[in-house]
């Protein structure tokens, strides 16, 4: 079933831009819908990034928000775009992070397995190096990056979380290290730097984060990094470095002050999934790029 175009902004898959893939995976009993770019010629065994799309939201608009798939092209490496589910086949999808607070949106569909044949499937019939795939997200599809890394961290070799914190089912769970890197602004109403209860909400759902601090401070923690960092400052942001961590992990995180609920750098607008005004001082897409590809595995172990 080819998407269908529709006027609808952020909601639904619309025509296939130029320089997308379009593919389907069976997994549970479903077939999952997921779109790639990369250059017309990749090298033989190429890294890959996985980009979740936030609550609400699909596919194709991950890719407006981001600019994955130009990056992709111009650096070499393979940008995926997996659509979550819901109860339309492409439009108002959400990932089963762990929490219960989209129970009447989202379907039962297992994401985590689901996710885990998508890595399988990309180093199979795709030509990905299985030691060098990331993923990244944003929103409720940060939060699917937490419990993925979490639970399944020998699938990647780094993630990065753009304003979605940790899932509270995730906070007691240990096991391989994985290097983080985790994004937030200050000012996010919808994910909320300091945790609690939403201010606002795109699906009218109530929930309680975790703070980012707490966020970060898992997975130092898990990974074993020095408990003191090493900071940067660039004009409204800030990043510190926690380094040293088992099988060379690390955990490295962006606080945009006054920040809100969108993706740095990214295309301004809901209907590119963005509920607030992007900040313009980093490339968010470049900068995570840059961080995940330090760090691969070698036969699923980190090195």
């Amino acid at each position: 079933m080819r998407p269908r175009s529709s006027d609808e902004p952020l909601l639904q898959n619309a025509a296939i831009p130029e320089g997308l893939e379009r593919h389907v995976l069976s997994s549970g009993g479903r077939e999952r819908l997921w779109f790639s770019a990369g250059p017309a010629v990749r090298a033989e065994r190429t890294a890959a990034v996985v980009l979740l799309h936030g609550a609400g939201a699909n596919a194709l608009g991950a890719v407006r928000m981001s600019g994955f798939d130009r990056l992709a092209r111009e650096e070499g490496f393979l940008a995926v775009f997996p659509d979550g589910s819901g109860p339309a086949p492409d439009r108002f999808l959400f990932w089963n992070s762990g929490g219960r607070e989209l129970d009447r949106f989202r379907s039962e569909a297992d994401d985590v397995t689901f996710l885990e044949e998508l890595c399988a499937q990309l180093a199979a019939v795709h030509g990905v190096d299985p030691d060098r795939i990331y993923m990244t997200g944003f929103s409720n599809g940060a939060m699917m990056c937490h419990r993925f890394a979490a639970e399944r961290p020998h699938r990647i070799a780094a993630f990065a979380a753009v304003a979605g914190s940790l899932p509270e089912a995730c906070r007691q769970s240990a096991g391989e290290p994985v290097t983080a890197v985790l994004l937030h602004g200050t000012s996010d109403d919808y994910v909320p730097y300091a945790g609690g209860r939403p201010r606002k909400s795109i699906v009218g759902t109530a929930r309680t984060d975790v703070s980012f601090a707490e966020s970060v401070r898992y997975w130092v923690e898990r990974d074993r990094c020095r408990a003191i960092p090493e900071e940067f400052a660039a004009g409204s942001h800030r990043i510190e470095r926690y380094g040293g961590g088992r099988g060379g992990s690390e955990v490295v995180v962006c606080t945009v002050r006054g920040g809100g609920h969108a993706w740095p750098g990214g295309r301004a607008g809901l209907a590119n999934g963005n509920p607030d005004e992007p900040y313009a001082g980093l490339d968010a897409s470049r900068w995570i790029w840059e961080e995940c590809r330090r760090h691969r595995r070698e036969g699923g172990v980190l090195k």
